[in-house]
């Protein structure tokens, strides 16, 4: 073996061993243990500061994003895990509350923060020692929003335990359609938050379609009179911009009219007037009332009324607005509860 022979074989034996080293080395690298952020959260009166405190090198690669939808998202693009003093170590994507009106989900080395009235973000990398802070502005309730939260219906107040709410069409029968809407969503959408907020009061719910589903008015009907709820409420939406509420004449198992004597139709009028009077008071709006002949209230041996909402290319149905209306309705019928009470067939099965 000549020198050249030796040198050559000897600097590619260097090359081999080198690059050996650096795969090994970038394999520890990929495969390192996560480092902790631990979270912390102090609320001031116009702001809540978001602390993390992990390693330099993690604040510095970190990225934070305001969302469209108002949710922080975090990402140190390198292996983390998250914790906080109360919680422990974070596992869930889903939202988890780790102080009041805040909420952090994590997923890999990111995490999403939920804060609520949440109106902007001013981000802030610190050393000695490395943290990473977030201050999340807050707005403050207005004098509307405060008079609403003061005006909240108790569930006590409402004497009724049983509720079946209607959202009405479904499946290929689409409603009112818009440029952005169907009749069938915005129904679905609404009796689910009513659903939730009855359910939150101790009440017990039923919904006559639980998706989107075609559903026939005889099979809302034969499911409300064998449930037997206390109060029946079909939602449905205006072509309009307009609120409408209607109550239906009852009709018999041989297909006569009863009068409002007979049946104590009454209580369904007094309902849709109740509801009407809050909906006008709280929303400044007129209301439409009226008295037909609509086969899902009128075949329903319960107390029933049917709720026209807003056409929604004139109207906003942000959560705030949805939490009001459904307040108004209730703030309705829990004025005439007493009446309404004992009116369905067994109160609920």
């Amino acid at each position: 073996m000549n020198r050249r022979t030796f040198i050559t074989g000897f600097l590619l034996l260097i090359f081999c061993f080198c690059g050996t080293f650096a795969d090994v080395s970038s394999s520890a690298q990929t495969g390192r243990e996560p480092v902790t952020a631990t979270i912390k959260i102090g609320k001031h009166s116009n702001f809540v500061r978001i602390v993390f405190s992990t390693t330099e090198e993690h604040v510095q690669k970190a990225s934070v994003i305001l969302t469209g939808n108002n949710i922080i998202k975090v990402d140190f693009q390198a292996p983390a895990s998250f914790k906080t003093p109360e919680k422990g170590i974070l596992r869930s994507e889903a939202p988890l509350e780790i102080a009041a009106g805040v909420r952090v989900g994590v997923k890999g080395s990111s995490c999403a923060i939920t804060v609520e009235n949440l109106d902007d973000i001013n981000v802030s990398k610190l050393s000695t020692p490395a943290r990473l802070v977030i201050d999340a502005y807050v707005s403050k309730p207005t004098k509307e929003e405060k008079a609403f939260m003061d005006t909240q219906i108790e569930g006590s107040s409402i004497p009724m335990e049983t509720f079946m709410i209607d959202p009405g069409h479904g499946g290929y029968d689409s409603g009112i359609r818009g440029k952005n809407f169907a009749e069938k969503d915005i129904a679905m959408s609404f009796a689910k938050e009513f659903g939730n907020a009855l359910d939150k009061k101790g009440k017990k719910v039923f919904l006559t379609r639980k998706g989107d589903q075609v559903l026939s008015i005889k099979d809302r009907i034969k499911a409300a009179n064998q449930k037997s709820p206390e109060i029946f409420i079909s939602i449905h939406l205006s072509s309009k911009n307009e609120f409408g509420i209607y109550y239906a004449p009852k009709i018999t198992g041989q297909n006569q009219l009863q009068t409002e004597k007979a049946t104590g139709q009454d209580i369904d009028k007094d309902i849709a007037n109740a509801v009407a009077d809050n909906i006008k008071n709280d929303f400044g709006v007129n209301v439409r009332r009226e008295r037909l002949p609509v086969s899902v209230i009128a075949y329903v041996n319960s107390p029933a009324f049917l709720v026209e909402l807003p056409n929604p290319e004139k109207f906003n149905y942000d959560k705030k607005t949805k939490e009001r209306l459904v307040n108004a309705i209730l703030k309705g019928i829990a004025s005439i509860g007493s009446k309404v009470k004992g009116q369905g067939a067994s109160g609920g099965k």
